[in-house]
């Protein structure tokens, strides 16, 4: 340590120790009197200047060294210290982010032309503004940018775009345009628009400002905080003010609020620097934008009726007088998509700083590993490195799949097992004629641990489960693993470039339905404006297709067998195909028909389903059909009703002949059906390509030796002894027969003597082993495909069943993140989805560099000590049973897992508990604290079947509680 007070050596981090500075200069003041002077008195008055002196330097020191630590973000301490590194765009979605869902709205467009406000001499003009509110049921969606809406008045071509004439600082668009279609309806042209709403709820604050006072005050508010913006109107223009979380770290010249958070009580407080009051710079009111979301969600909207969406425009007489004319309009609005789930809960303070220091706010382009890991982190997924070499960089994304009640799902990332004669024995996985093979999504595969490998099960392995009983499959599906992929896989086998595909066919959609046009000379009419498409039988029974059709009071007159309503569309090869749809019956005031799209599931190279139920007019082929299609929809009517009624053979493109002597056509529409499209972007179902091994015809059960030929008794010369017996009253004499030939031979003890056993090679008569198939060798496939755990689909748990029918839904919605970032990356840069696996097994370290493989799903038994009244009441017991579940699940999806850190959380978060032992893992007590370094994995509960007392099968985790009393 320097002893010169003069020293250059001495850093803030000496002078902030007042002892060591004390120290320095009473030796600095016994070298000014060369050593003759020495204070050794420490009441001596010069010692109490001293001790001062060093003090307040220290403190001084101490606070300089702090003041210049905070301005390297890597050496930052708190939130507060990562704050004067932030702008005000940093803030955005630093708290929470909120989930988005796609939205229609439908409106009448001659009534939008007719009372519109004029733009210019040639255009209308109509806007949403963006204070509108959309409630589906009780969850609250906003806007961040108005919606514009131009239609000629002359030509009725028509605009919809997000009006960006004032950019919102908590939202920034890729581009503008908003897609939308038009159609008629009984005479009606209307207009209907599809973008995407935000699930937020916007609260604004009117404060009056006195420079005399200042401002600082603290709000409350629900759910969690997403942002906030502040405005204040000077001469007559409304300016926002800059926001900072930092004290000090603001500027003098720009008006600027110093916001604080306090997320664990739910309020936030905002102060704005006197120097903006003095400098004349704020208007007299200040107006708070409050804007609060959920978060992190995971909701389904599709069970909500019409009723339960709402729509408020927020008009009032200060909204642009381009929105009044929506106060009076009618329109209807509906979700596009039925899947809320996204958002976020904000960022750590780890979070928070890594980003700071990597500078990783802003995503437009996505160049570094840094920029793509921390985009990702930001939406709830974690990133893996895959391959990097010198024509591409694939990454794949983690996530954990968890239900709504958040509750983990077993799944895993698993070569499936295929071989060209696995369609011989699997009818659930369908050889093409042109030799590429179709896995469906109701296959079941038996998990191989040692192979790691996912075994379809044989037709024969699929009855024997089927025919079970409840307690016996319980039984089986919990000794074994059992698994099921949610897609379709397209197999292309072609030696060394051979491919596999994943298709998304279980969330078909049909919409804009346009009209075409009507017959001018029948003025009855029926019409379609929605329909409802589904694939049936777990995605193996083909598609249904239901209209759902307005009918006018006259048309209801008319017997249902003299209308038809007849769909088609044209195949690949330009040839229309269709069929006649089903009258159902009434539906909701409306009435149904519904018609099946049927298929083979071959699915060609370049993306194209083969229909086997659409005919081309009389003859019923198969026909290759593009996935997302036109369907055009012919409703007709018995020409006897209007015999006058000339016949116009341009209304019959693509009906049946036979029609046009029938009936005449009243109404033609089309719309837009999807079947399904490829997953080829966001799925890497990567092939390893093997030749089977040659195998040889072996003894499928034991053969036992038997005699060549009969044989007799012996006398000691080898002689054959004889009897005579009386046959018929005569004596007749014969050999003493002891075995037939074809007798199994047996030993001495009575055992029968093998000669084959079962499993030994069959040889041929030159004692070689024979081939089996005549030496043929096949090729085994290994395609890597995302399974989940079959249990979930056996339990009637009404949570689990919802589940399983949305989750191609859910996945979906994890796959849009990845498209949205696809045109941010660099040009051979890819990134896929993968389920964090939390199936199987894994490697983990219990300390000293040793590993271990254990498996990911686990099981914990814990010995809770507690008094008589909790070991006497079942009620109780049960409660603390769902606490204990609720505080490990974190705890157990964490990289290191300590089971001294459980019990300690346990007994302290649960009052009845004094004390926790947790009695290890997978009931080996030695297992006390591990650790994972596997990023694609991640530990959870393990789950089992099991009956309730209503016969139902469900799942419970694998948690066993013994209470003891004290």
């Amino acid at each position: 340590m320097p002893t010169d007070i003069n020293s250059q050596q001495l850093t803030l981090e000496l002078l902030s120790n007042p002892a060591n500075l004390a120290s320095i200069v009473l030796e600095d003041v016994e070298k000014r009197y060369n050593g003759e002077f020495t204070l050794v008195d420490p009441n001596n008055p010069v010692m109490h200047v001293i001790e001062m002196a060093s003090t307040l330097t220290s403190a001084m020191a101490a606070i300089t060294e702090n003041k210049i630590s905070t301005s390297l973000a890597l050496r930052a301490q708190t939130s507060e210290d990562l704050y004067q590194h932030m702008s005000d765009y940093d803030y955005v979605n630093l708290f929470s982010s909120p989930a988005s869902i796609e939205f229609m709205m439908t409106f009448d467009k001659k009534y939008l032309m007719n009372n519109g406000e004029d733009y210019d001499n040639t255009t209308k003009r109509i806007i949403i503004p963006r204070d509108t509110v959309i409630k589906a049921g009780n969850i609250t969606f906003g806007l961040f940018y108005p919606i514009e809406i131009l239609i000629n008045k002359y030509t009725g071509s028509t605009i919809v775009k997000y009006e960006t004439s004032v950019i919102n600082p908590l939202y920034q668009l890729k581009y503008n345009v908003i897609p939308f279609s038009e159609y008629n309806y009984l005479g009606m042209n209307f207009i209907q628009i599809k973008f995407k709403i935000y699930q937020f709820v916007k609260t604004k604050i009117q404060e009056t400002l006195t420079s005399q006072h200042g401002f600082a005050s603290k709000y409350s508010y629900t759910d969690k905080f997403f942002a906030l913006r502040l405005f204040t109107e000077k001469n007559g223009s409304l300016i926002e003010l800059g926001q900072t979380l930092a004290k000090n770290a603001y500027d003098p010249f720009s008006l600027t609020a110093r916001l604080a958070v306090e997320p664990e009580v739910n309020k936030f407080s905002v102060n704005i620097p006197q120097i903006y009051f003095t400098k004349d710079m704020l208007g007299t009111n200040l107006y708070l934008e409050v804007y609060t979301t959920k978060g992190d969600v995971n909701y389904d909207v599709s069970s909500l009726s019409k009723d339960q969406y709402k729509v408020n425009f927020n008009i009032t007489k200060a909204t642009s007088k381009y929105s009044q004319v929506l106060a009076r309009t009618t329109f209807f609005v509906s979700p596009v998509t039925t899947q809320l789930v996204g958002g976020g809960n904000g960022y750590s303070f780890e979070d928070l700083r890594q980003k700071v220091i990597d500078n990783a706010f802003h995503t437009t382009v996505l160049v570094t590993p840094a920029d793509i890991e921390s985009y990702y982190k930001d939406q709830g997924f974690r990133i893996v490195k895959y391959r990097d070499n010198l024509t591409n960089l694939i990454y794949f994304s983690y996530k954990v799949l968890v239900d709504k009640e958040n509750a983990i799902i077993p799944v895993t990332n698993l070569p499936i097992y295929v071989t060209e004669k696995t369609p011989d024995t699997v009818a659930t996985i369908v050889h093409n004629l042109d030799d590429s093979i179709t896995l469906l999504p109701n296959t079941i595969y038996k998990y191989d641990q040692k192979q790691e490998l996912a075994i379809p099960l044989t037709d024969v392995e699929r009855n024997t489960l089927a025919y079970m009983s409840k307690e016996n499959k319980v039984e089986e599906f919990n000794n074994n693993i059992y698994l099921k992929t949610p897609f379709h896989i397209r197999l292309s086998p072609d030696g060394r470039y051979s491919k596999a595909s994943s298709y998304n066919l279980m969330d078909p959609t049909i919409d804009n339905f346009i009209f075409e046009r009507d017959n001018d000379k029948i003025m009855t009419q029926m019409v379609s404006m929605s329909g409802i498409i589904t694939h049936e039988g777990d995605g193996v029974n083909g598609y249904k297709v239901q209209f759902i059709v307005n009918k006018d009071s006259q048309i209801l007159e008319y017997p249902e067998e003299d209308l038809v309503l007849w769909v088609y569309t044209k195949t690949a090869d330009n040839i229309y195909v269709g069929a006649q749809a089903t009258y159902i019956g009434p539906y909701n005031n409306q009435y149904l028909y519904e018609f099946k799209i049927d298929t083979d599931y071959y699915i060609s190279d370049n993306g194209k389903l083969n229909v086997t139920s659409l005919s081309n007019y009389e003859t019923a082929w198969t026909h290759l059909i593009d996935l997302e299609n036109e369907y055009h929809l012919t409703f007709m009517i018995k020409k006897d009703y209007f015999p006058d009624v000339p016949v116009d053979t341009s209304f019959y493109e693509g009906v049946p002949a036979a029609f046009l002597n029938t009936h005449l056509v009243m109404i033609k529409q089309k719309c837009t059906i999807n079947l399904g499209y490829s997953l080829d972007d966001v799925i890497y179902n990567s092939i390893n390509l093997t030749w089977s091994q040659k195998l040889y015809k072996r003894y499928e059960q034991d053969e036992y030796a038997t005699y060549p030929t009969d044989i007799y008794e012996r006398n000691e010369n080898g002689a054959i002894k004889c009897s005579v017996v009386v046959e018929n009253g005569k004596p007749v004499v014969k050999l003493n027969l002891l075995h037939e030939k074809g007798d199994v031979i047996y030993d001495e003890y009575g055992n029968p003597e093998i000669r084959h056993a079962k499993g030994d090679l069959i040889l041929d008569a030159q004692g070689a082993p024979i081939l089996e198939n005549g030496g043929e060798r096949i090729l085994e496939y290994l395609i890597q495909a995302m399974l989940i755990d079959y249990k979930l689909y056996l339990s009637e748990y009404p949570v689990h069943q919802e589940y399983c029918k949305s989750i191609t839904k859910t996945l979906e919605s994890y796959f849009v993140t990845i498209r949205d970032s696809s045109d941010r990356l660099l040009e051979r840069d890819s990134i896929y989805f993968r389920p964090t696996r939390t199936l199987g097994s894994a490697e983990f370290s219990i300390g000293d560099g040793v590993t271990r493989t254990l498996p990911l799903d686990m099981t914990f038994s814990f010995r809770l000590h507690c008094e008589t009244a909790v070991k006497n009441n079942l009620d109780i017991q049960d409660i603390i049973k769902e606490n204990v579940l609720t505080l490990i699940e974190p705890l157990i999806a964490a990289r290191t897992i300590s089971l001294t850190n459980i019990a300690d959380i346990i007994t302290n978060s649960i009052t009845y508990v004094t004390a926790t032992d947790v009695l290890g893992i997978n009931g080996d007590i030695d297992l006390q604290t591990i650790a994972i370094a596997d990023d694609s994995v991640q530990p959870s509960i393990a789950q089992e079947l099991y009956l309730t007392k209503d016969d139902k099968i469900s799942i419970r985790k694998s948690i066993y509680i013994d209470f003891v009393i004290d």
